[in-house]
C-alpha cells in the first residue's frame, strides 16, 4: 500500500486543560474524532503494520500520531482507542519518560506530564507503537550534525533495549529537519521519519523520510476532520502558522543551552 495515501493525523495531549499552543484536545471532542473515523469506515493501522504488511480490511486507511508521549494519551486516550479497536503511535522524548515537559513553553508555570515506563508498556500490549523523539525534544536542525545524531541513533538502540520492540519512526522535535538529518535518519535503519509538512510538493519530491501529517487542535471541528482528510498531503496555512509558535521554545532552550555552557566554563 501506498504510504503517501495514507493520511496521517497528529494529535499532542487529550486533556481538559487548555494550553499556549493549542495541542490540548478536550476528551469529549477526541472520543467524537475517533467515533467519526470509526463511523466513516476507517481502519487504524500503525507503520509497524505497513512494514509487516498487516494491513485492516477497511477499504479506507488511516495512521492516529501523538507527539511528545503524555500521559493523557495512557489515561484519556486508550480508552476511548480501545472502545473503537483503533491504535496509535506515539513518539516519546526519551529523557522525558516520568517527568514534566520542562522543556516547553507555557502560561503561569502550566506542566504536563509524559508517560512513565509502566503506561508505555501497557499501551505497547494494547497495540500501540512507540516511535522516537529524540533524547531532550530540541531542535535537531539548532544543533550539532553529531549531538543530532546522537538524539537519532542513539536514542533508537536505547529504546530498542529498554522495551524490547523495534523502533522504525523517527519524528523530528518541532517538525525542523534538513537533508542532513533525514540522511542520518535513514542511514540508522528507520523505516519512516516524520514531520509536519507546511509546502506542497510534487509526488516526485515526496519522501517517507519526511512524510506529511495534519495536526488536530483544541478548536477544530470533528466533521471538518473528514473533510480535510481528503487533502492531507496539501499546504495548510493555520497549522504553518501555529507551528511557527514553537519558535518560542526553541529560542528559550536555545538561551538555556547558552546559560549552562556559560556557567561550565
Amino acid at each position: 500500500m501506498d504510504i503517501f495515501s495514507i493520511p496521517i493525523i497528529n494529535y499532542h495531549k487529550i486533556d481538559f486543560r487548555k494550553d499556549i499552543g493549542l495541542t490540548s484536545r478536550n476528551p469529549a471532542d477526541f472520543e467524537k474524532d475517533i467515533k467519526a473515523l470509526a463511523e466513516a469506515g476507517y481502519g487504524f493501522l500503525t507503520f509497524s503494520d505497513l512494514i509487516n504488511h498487516s494491513i485492516t480490511s477497511s477499504s479506507k486507511q488511516i495512521i492516529i500520531t501523538f507527539d511528545d508521549g503524555y500521559e493523557s494519551v495512557y489515561l484519556n486516550a486508550l480508552p476511548v482507542m480501545e472502545k473503537y479497536e483503533a491504535k496509535g503511535t506515539i513518539f516519546i522524548p526519551l529523557n522525558y519518560i516520568g517527568r514534566f515537559n520542562d522543556w516547553d513553553v507555557q502560561v503561569k508555570s502550566l506542566k504536563f506530564k509524559h508517560l512513565n515506563e509502566f503506561q508505555i508498556n501497557e499501551l505497547l500490549e494494547t497495540g500501540f507503537e512507540i516511535g522516537a523523539h529524540g533524547f531532550s525534544h530540541k531542535a535537531l536542525t539548532h544543533m550539532t550534525l553529531e549531538q543530532a545524531r546522537e538524539e537519532i541513533s542513539s536514542v533508537k538502540t536505547e529504546m530498542e533495549n529498554r522495551f524490547n520492540t523495534m523502533i522504525n519512526v523517527f519524528c523530528y522535535p518541532f517538525g525542523r529537519y534538513d537533508n542532513d538529518i533525514l540522511e542520518i535518519v535513514k542511514k540508522t535503519g528507520y523505516k519512516y521519519g516524520i514531520a509536519s509538512q507546511y509546502i506542497i510538493r510534487p509526488p516526485e519530491q515526496l519522501s517517507i523520510f519526511a512524510l506529511p501529517r495534519l495536526n488536530i487542535y483544541r478548536f477544530d471541528n470533528s466533521d471538518k476532520i473528514l473533510d480535510r482528510l481528503d487533502r492531507h498531503n496539501t499546504f495548510s496555512v493555520r497549522d504553518w502558522i501555529i507551528q511557527r509558535g514553537s519558535s518560542a521554545t526553541i529560542l528559550l532552550q536555545r538561551f538555556n543551552n547558552h546559560n549552562n555552557n556559560e556557567i561550565s566554563e
